[in-house]
Parts: structure tokens; C-alpha cells; sequence
């Protein structure tokens, strides 16, 4: 059987897209494994707009992160990151929540954002797309973007998960997105057997790019969700391989559970890059406007961007931090083992 590894590698397209998205990766891998210490500004930021999210989803990480507060940032002060973002030349924007379509002036911001050439990635659950946000995405997308929604399992276990009726909302929206679709699916032990059946269901639909398998994530409402087993998860990604190619990407089993099982970087994982970008070539932005290296480290004093010039902030409010990060990862590669980089991680 091909190697779980090789079956969980990411195999992106030859579309323009799927090189920018290679090259992209490529500089955070060579960050992650600590060839590079720190790019001199982020390659890629991650902005939640809104804290606000319409669902209570049940495997849902980010509610250890979020309050769903209604308090969003001014769109005026939106637009002056945004001028900042182009500024420092970030490679790729993603923009997320919450809901981020729940924000007030989304189909502004988005115009704007689009209006600088910025590549874009809506994390999106699909479920909130008006007629107005779906024609502003056919119109200011290009063929660098992508919306990512998020379908768990067929009907009845998406809806199990996500709530009465979001299965239907969700394929409803996908229909009306032109061609920038990428649909995301969180793999647990309750939801594992549906996913085949979905994606025959989505592979139909032509403006799909490509779907997409993650891991549960054990923080917030996940904690108390369980993974599916490694085998099962690694048959799952073996059928899909082979009936859909390059269509399907991503891995059920967390890249740090398969090394810490492992213990060694053998040939098994040798296509896994573990390491933490925090502050070393990715940034995150808060639904105040205030930066952090990292979501998970909301804990920490944020910086409320445009009061402070960014260069002095991304190179020395994460010094320590991105030192240690770097530490890590070299000592993984040294001693060939996972060697623990985040309080937050559970294996």
C-alpha cells in the first residue's frame, strides 16, 4: 500500500493558481523546517474579520478563540490595512471569522481588497451567501483566488454536525460560485463513512477546484469529538486517491500524531514539514485590527496596526518567539523525531 505520507502529500494544479500556491507553501516549508529564519514581512496573513458566526458547529476549534462578540472593525480603518497589506507585499490574504460574510461591509472590503490585486482565500460556511455577495465574488475574483466552504459528511451527518438544513444552504451557494471553489471537510470517527458519498456528490459539480480533508483539531467544542483511527483514516484517503486523483488533498490524521507514533522521520513521513511560521513568514489579524503571529496566541498583548510602523513590529514584538520556533524545528531535523512546538497541540 502507497505510504500514508505519499497518499496525504499535496498535489496542487498546474493552473495559475496551483503554482502560486506551491511556491507559497514552498517558502513556509523552507521556514517550517528552519532553512529560513524570518522573511522580512509575511507571505501570508490570516485576518478574521468578524467574530460573529451564525452556527454552532460541533467539532468547532475556534470557539476556544472567539466570543462571537457583534464588536467588528470600521470598514475606513478595514481599507488602512488593507493599503498596509499591499504595501509590505504579502503574497496571499485569507480572510475568515467567524462568518466572514456576516461582516457589514464584506462586499466593500472585498472590492477594495481585489481593487489592490492581493490574492484572496474566503474561509466561508457557506451559508450566508446573499445574491449581492455571491455576484461580488463572480465579479472581483480572478483565477489566484479561491472560496473555501465547508461541507462535513453527506446530508445527515453535515447537518448532525453543522445544524438543521446547512447541507442544502451550502451545495445552494456552490452552485451560484462561478469557478473559485474549494470545499474544506473536518474528518471524525462519526462523520468518516458519509465523506465518500459527498464527494460523488461534489465531484459532479464542475466549478469545484478541488476537496479538501482536515484533521479534527482538539481545541474548543473539538476537544470533546473523536479522530477517526489512523487506518481507517489512511483507507479513506486511499479510496478517494485512487477514484479521484489530485482532486482530493489533505490528511484525517494530524502530521504531529503520525510522527509522534513514528518517532523517526523514515521514509513513511518524509513529505511531513513540521515547524511553527508564527511571526517567521505568517501573520494574524483580530476582528479589533490588532496583530498577533499567531490565532492561537490571542493571549498575548496584540498590536493595533497603523498606530505602530510594521516593520518594527513584525521584526521585534516576535523576536523570542520566532527564535524558539526556529530552535525547534532545527532540533527536529537534527535528532529525527517530533519534538513538541505549541502549548496548544495534542497528540
Amino acid at each position: 500500500m502507497e505510504s500514508y505520507a505519499e497518499l496525504r502529500r499535496q498535489k496542487y494544479g498546474t493552473d495559475l493558481r496551483g503554482k502560486y500556491v506551491r511556491f507559497i507553501e514552498h517558502i513556509h516549508d523552507l521556514v517550517r523546517s528552519g532553512e529560513v529564519e524570518r522573511l522580512s514581512a509575511p507571505l501570508s496573513v490570516y485576518w478574521a474579520i468578524t467574530g460573529r458566526c451564525n452556527l454552532r458547529c460541533e467539532h468547532c476549534y475556534a470557539s476556544k478563540l472567539h466570543s462571537y462578540s457583534t464588536i467588528e472593525i470600521d470598514l475606513k480603518r478595514a481599507k488602512k490595512i488593507v493599503d498596509l497589506l499591499y504595501q509590505i507585499n504579502i503574497a496571499e490574504l485569507i480572510i475568515e471569522g467567524g462568518e466572514p460574510t456576516l461582516y457589514t461591509g464584506f462586499i466593500e472590503l472585498l472590492y477594495y481588497i481585489k481593487s489592490k490585486g492581493i490574492p484572496v482565500t474566503i474561509l466561508s460556511n457557506g451559508t450566508c451567501m446573499t445574491d449581492d455577495i455571491v455576484e461580488c465574488i463572480n465579479n472581483s475574483l480572478d483565477e489566484f483566488d479561491i472560496v473555501q466552504v465547508s461541507i462535513d459528511g453527506n446530508r445527515n451527518s453535515c447537518d448532525a454536525i453543522r445544524g438543521e438544513g446547512v447541507y442544502e444552504k451550502v451545495i445552494d451557494s456552490i452552485k451560484k460560485i462561478k469557478n473559485h471553489v474549494k470545499v474544506n471537510c473536518v474528518v471524525t470517527a462519526e462523520n468518516i463513512d458519509s465523506i465518500p458519498e459527498l464527494c460523488d456528490t461534489l465531484f459532479a459539480m464542475p466549478n469545484i477546484r478541488t476537496f479538501h480533508l482536515s484533521p479534527l483539531m482538539k481545541m474548543g467544542r473539538g476537544k470533546f469529538q473523536k479522530m477517526p483511527t489512523f487506518q481507517k483514516a489512511q483507507m479513506l484517503l486511499k479510496n478517494l486517491k485512487e477514484r479521484y486523483g489530485s482532486w482530493v488533498s489533505g490528511t484525517a490524521i494530524p502530521d504531529s500524531i503520525i510522527l509522534s507514533k513514528q518517532r523517526v522521520f523514515d521514509d513513511e513521513s518524509k513529505n511531513i514539514k513540521l515547524g511553527c511560521c508564527a511571526g517567521r513568514s505568517k501573520m494574524y489579524i483580530n476582528e479589533e485590527g490588532k496583530a498577533f503571529s499567531c490565532e492561537f496566541l490571542q493571549d498575548k498583548k496584540g498590536i493595533i496596526l497603523l498606530e505602530e510602523e510594521f516593520n518594527k513590529v513584525w521584526l521585534n514584538n516576535w523576536n523570542e518567539q520566532a527564535s524558539n520556533a526556529r530552535k525547534v524545528s532545527l532540533k527536529m531535523k537534527e535528532k529525527g523525531k517530533f519534538i513538541p512546538f505549541c502549548a496548544d497541540m495534542e497528540i
